[in-house]
């Protein structure tokens, strides 16, 4: 068996103790044992790599440092950055969100006893400029022996709105309420309905409309009227003109309003209906009233009840009644019904 011998040490073969070695006593490279093994080198350390192990460790700490420093299980704290949080996160206390909240997903269930908000204006159907395809409004859930929706929407197919109740359907994720489903019934609506003061056409309603009381308001005037006299039918249907004595012959002249657009051919569509009521206060002499439309004389549209025109003037010293109910049949086409009416300290009745 070989013998190597270093310093006052014997290294034997297979033998290599560390009590044996004195301090620096094998330098790299030149020591050969007898199975010809070499001992090499120490492969040198990547100072890049400990630097950037050493850097992630410092990180992790001082992230563990900052978040335990910030949030106290039992006190909670702040958190200063943005935060991700993936899963599920369930909060139990009141939220308070300094900021925008924007919510992604196909369902915001909200289960609260009331609902609070400091916007007068909720807008729907935000997407909906693309294309007219989903019903717009609001739907509410109710029992009456059975489970059913009631709510105001309009409907995509129609371009109209409706209210409605006894609809059973549950509310899918198109969002669309089907009208000509047969629990869609129209519920009953209790307002105070006023035609526009525009050009476009009146309020419609179809179906069942439960109105108790219709009060009318009339226009009255007092200043004697002669020649042209428009009368705007979207603003008021009944007029008094209430003056002792008029001036002259009337020419009454419907209209929607009296400003630049507002004719009654572009109020009403074909088909449509409209009525008017005029009292005339009658002095010594009295006047007739003639009947334009949009500026134009309508005597030969013009059908008088008991087939009597008034064309020789009207009730001295009474209060002469006309009625016009006007029916567009077509573009500037009209058909009227017309009636007068004379309201005058008469002869006195036998009865």
């Amino acid at each position: 068996m070989a013998t190597q011998r270093i310093g006052n040490n014997r290294i034997t073969d297979g033998e290599v103790t560390g009590p044996k070695l004195g301090l620096n006593s094998i330098g790299a490279n030149n020591f050969t044992s007898a199975a010809n093994t070499y001992i090499t080198a120490a492969t040198p350390t990547d100072a890049t790599q400990n630097t950037n192990i050493t850097t992630a460790q410092n990180s992790a700490a001082a992230a563990f440092t900052r978040a335990n420093n910030s949030l106290n299980a039992n006190t909670g704290g702040t958190i200063g950055g943005a935060t991700s949080v993936s899963g599920n996160l369930t909060v139990v206390g009141d939220t308070s969100i300094t900021g925008n909240l924007y919510v992604t997903g196909n369902t915001v269930s909200i289960s609260a006893g009331s609902l609070v908000a400091n916007d007068s204006l909720i807008v729907l159907a935000l997407n909906n400029y693309v294309a007219d395809i989903v019903d717009i409004g609001f739907t509410g859930h109710y029992n009456d022996g059975v489970n059913a929706h009631t709510g105001f929407i309009r409907d995509s197919g129609t371009k109209e709105w409706h209210l409605f109740k006894g609809y059973t359907p549950e509310m899918d994720g198109t969002n669309n309420v089907d009208i000509n489903d047969a629990t869609f019934g129209t519920d009953t609506l209790n307002a105070n309905i006023k035609a526009p003061l525009v050009t476009a056409n009146a309020t419609q309603v179809r179906g069942n409309l439960n109105i108790q009381t219709i009060t009318e308001t009339a226009n009255i005037y007092s200043t004697a009227i002669g020649g042209n006299v428009i009368l705007a039918l979207a603003n008021n249907s009944t007029y008094y003109f209430s003056a002792g004595q008029q001036s002259a012959n009337i020419t009454f002249d419907l209209r929607a309003n009296n400003q630049s657009g507002g004719g009654l051919d572009n109020y009403l569509t074909t088909g449509q209906m409209i009525s008017v009521g005029v009292m005339i206060n009658q002095g010594p002499t009295a006047y007739r009233a003639n009947l334009y439309i949009d500026g134009v004389l309508q005597t030969a549209n013009t059908r008088w009840s008991g087939n009597v025109n008034p064309a020789n003037g009207g009730t001295v010293n009474g209060i002469d009644v006309y009625s016009f109910s006007v029916l567009k049949t077509g573009a500037n086409s009209y058909i009227i019904l017309a009636s007068n009416t004379a309201f005058a300290n008469g002869a006195t009745s036998a009865y």
